[in-house]
């Protein structure tokens, strides 16, 4: 009986560290484009991903840029991968107050994200669907 009680705290404290794990790989920094206005945070659920600006379906505004990159010598199994990064992508562009993400193909001589092994850059946008 102990030991099956045993078993569930670590593995629990397992997931935990992963959990953190991935959080503390993934970085982000987000860039304000007119720091005078203000939106609402919105849910990371609620924010669309769209690969180009073309697919965004009505008029956008650009709100912010957004890169999300992994920190540190971080490889094998518990690192973050793509959707870790959208993931986080989409909870920063939620908190400030952007339904939508437009994928930005990064430039490989961008100076600040050159070295980094992994690296996403997007435009946070608000955008009214067309009617």
């Amino acid at each position: 009986m102990q030991s099956s009680v045993l078993l569930k705290c670590v593995s629990r404290a397992f997931v935990v560290g992963i959990a953190v794990c991935w959080t503390a790989c993934v970085k982000t920094d987000v860039v304000i484009l007119d720091p005078t206005v203000k939106y609402e945070p919105v849910s990371p659920d609620s924010v669309r991903v769209f690969l180009t600006a073309d697919d965004v379906p009505g008029e956008y505004q650009r709100v912010a840029q957004i890169d999300a990159y992994q920190e540190g010598d971080c490889s094998g199994w518990g690192c973050p991968d793509r959707d870790d990064m959208i993931a986080e992508l989409r909870k920063k562009a939620g908190e400030v107050g952007c339904n939508g993400i437009v994928l930005d193909p990064i430039d490989p001589a961008t100076p600040e994200l050159q070295r980094r092994e992994t690296a996403l850059r997007v435009l946070a946008i608000r955008w009214k669907p067309d009617p």
